[in-house]
C-alpha cells in the first residue's frame, strides 16, 4: 500500500497516541537549538507540557516565557516587597486548574536568543491579543525571520486579525499543504498554525524539522 494512502487512513488519534509515546532515538538530537515558548496564565496545559517534554528530551533548550504581571510591575515600582512569580496557571479540557513553571519573563530575553517560537493554545479569558507585550514579542520575531508555532486559538486570531503581518496565508490549518502561513516577502519567516491538540504530532514535527535545517548558533 502507498505511503500517503497509509498515512491517510490512520486517525487523528492513534497518530496522537504514536507521537505521545514516540520513542527518544537521540538525546542530542536538538542539542543547541533554543526554543521560546511564549506562554500567559490560562494556557492549555496540553499544549503547554508536550511540546516542551518532547523537545527537552531531544536536548533542545526550551524556556518558557511570560509576560510579567502588571501586578508585579506596580508592587515593584512602589519598592514593596513582592513574592517572586515562578508559575502560571495552566487549564486542561475539562477546565481543571493547575500550574507549569516559567523560566523568564518577556522583559529578559530578546528575541535573537531563540531559533523559533511556539505559542500554545489558550483557554478560557486568555487572548494573546490582548498582551501588549506578549505581541511586541511576536513581531520582534517576525522581524527576525523566525518561524513561528502556534496552538489552537492563540494565533489564529491575531493573524487573521491583521495584528500580526501575515500575507499569503490561505486557510491556516494543519495540513502540511495548507498550514503554512507566509509572511511578507520582506520577512524570512514562516507561521504553522495547528488547530487542535489531534494536530500537535504534525506541528511539532515541523518545528522540529526547521530548527535541523538551520545551523546551531554558540554563545547565546
Amino acid at each position: 500500500m502507498p505511503t500517503e494512502l497509509v498515512a491517510s487512513v490512520v486517525s487523528p488519534h492513534d497518530r496522537l497516541m504514536e507521537f505521545l509515546f514516540r520513542s527518544v532515538m537521540d538525546p542530542r538530537q536538538l542539542a543547541g537549538y533554543r526554543v521560546a515558548l511564549l506562554a500567559a496564565d490560562g494556557v492549555d496545559g496540553f499544549d503547554l507540557e508536550v511540546p516542551r517534554r518532547y523537545l527537552l528530551d531531544r536536548g533542545a533548550t526550551v524556556h518558557v516565557v511570560v509576560p510579567r504581571p502588571r501586578s508585579v510591575v506596580r508592587a515593584t515600582g512602589s519598592g514593596a516587597s513582592v513574592r517572586p512569580v515562578t508559575h502560571i496557571t495552566i487549564l486542561d479540557p475539562s477546565g481543571m486548574e493547575g500550574e507549569a513553571t516559567i523560566d523568564r519573563f518577556l522583559d529578559q530575553v530578546e528575541v535573537d536568543s531563540y531559533d523559533v517560537v511556539y505559542v500554545p493554545g489558550l483557554r478560557g479569558t486568555a487572548d494573546v491579543r490582548t498582551d501588549r507585550e506578549g505581541m511586541a514579542f511576536l513581531r520582534q520575531a517576525v522581524a527576525a525571520g523566525k518561524a513561528i508555532f502556534s496552538s489552537g486559538n492563540a494565533l489564529r486570531l491575531a493573524a487573521e486579525g491583521d495584528l500580526l503581518p501575515v500575507g499569503d496565508a490561505g486557510p491556516m490549518s494543519g495540513s502540511p499543504a495548507r498550514g503554512v502561513g507566509r509572511f511578507p516577502a520582506s520577512a524570512a519567516a514562516s507561521l504553522y498554525l495547528g488547530r487542535d491538540a489531534f494536530e500537535l504530532p504534525w506541528l511539532v514535527d515541523r518545528l522540529v524539522e526547521t530548527l535541523l535545517t538551520r545551523p546551531v548558533v554558540a554563545d547565546r
